[in-house]
């Protein structure tokens, strides 16, 4: 008999487990969930950010709200990510400096990328010179042959030393023979501000970043850093068009992680989520409205494109300490 009650027991358990395990999957989520950008607000990071998101709420049924945590190589936001609790309530975006400049430079204590989950990809985006049309320079044969014409004074924005745009601007100086009068700036929305402003007069970042500067007449692409013509700035020149080598190709990337521990149901069943989103025509045709490549990968390879855009930056961080230029 005592054999029998035990059996009834834990088959009771089983169930009770079977089901709790189910509810889990069918309630989650069951409250508003926080999404923390690694750009300032106002910038094209966030705009991406409140897009993206705005299609996954309706497909999960809950609201993202979205927290700004610009600054320091885009550390901040990762890191805030990396001490959430593990529960599917926080989600994240990392960019290019959140995974090569950050660790790079080791800009803040405990930052380590493998304390997260990185499960997907929402957008690739390549680099461009956007000057402003106060500053008179019309194209990018204009602004080489004003720079060699007047060395160290056309101001050309990156976002500091070791940043990605720092070494494309680097880059174009070592192959043109020129140089500009380089200022660091923290972010896309920082340089569109200041080029309004007459203040800065060429801006290195992706087009997409630029798209209001441009689209309202105040500012003007000069090139691409891509292999092939953007979608929407067609009359922007890429490297082909201009006969740069593939080595001149630069671009950052928005890509999603969870933190470490965060439930296998759960995180599958955001990837799935975001990737669908990504590849819907809601989200492609508004990264087309504004220069920018929507692109969807699955875990396996969102984790293989990072390690080897930052296996080639290190090496290039590595020659660039060794000339004594960072």
């Amino acid at each position: 008999m005592k054999r029998v009650i035990a059996l009834v027991c834990l088959v009771l358990l089983t169930s009770s487990m079977v089901f709790a395990e189910g509810q889990k999957d069918d309630t989650y989520p069951s409250k508003d969930i926080q999404f923390i950008s690694a750009g300032n607000a106002g910038g094209g990071a966030d705009a991406l950010s409140r897009k993206i998101c705005s299609i996954v709420q309706k497909d999960l049924g809950k609201d993202f709200y979205i927290v700004n945590k610009g600054g320091s190589s885009d550390a901040n936001g990762p890191s805030m990510l990396m001490k959430a609790k593990p529960d599917g309530y926080t989600v994240g975006q990392l960019l290019y400096g959140s995974c090569v400049t950050a660790v790079w430079d080791e800009v803040l204590p405990g930052y380590d990328l493998n304390d997260l989950e990185i499960f997907g990809m929402v957008s690739a985006e390549a680099d461009s010179f956007v000057a402003g049309t106060h500053s008179g320079i019309t194209s990018f044969e204009d602004l080489i042959e004003k720079a060699k014409a007047a060395p160290n004074t056309i101001t050309v924005a990156d976002q500091g030393a070791g940043s990605r745009t720092y070494m494309i601007v680097r880059q174009v100086e070592e192959m043109y023979g020129v140089k500009f009068n380089n200022v660091a700036y923290n972010g896309s929305g920082a340089m569109r501000e200041a080029i309004l402003n007459k203040e800065l007069a060429v801006g290195v970042n992706s087009l997409g970043d630029f798209s209001p500067i441009i689209d309202s007449g105040d500012a003007v692409g000069l090139v691409e850093f891509s292999p092939k013509t953007n979608g929407k700035y067609t009359s922007v020149p890429s490297c082909p068009d201009l006969g740069m080598p593939a080595s001149m190709q630069s671009g950052s990337f928005f890509a999603l992680a969870v933190p470490k521990g965060t439930p296998e149901n759960i995180v599958n069943l955001l990837a799935d989520s975001f990737k669908k989103a990504v590849d819907g025509d809601e989200f492609i045709d508004y990264c087309n409205s504004i220069g920018v490549t929507p692109v969807s990968m699955d875990r396996a390879e969102v984790n293989v494109y990072i390690k080897d855009i930052q296996d080639r930056a290190f090496s290039a961080l590595q020659e660039l300490k060794e000339k004594g230029l960072i």
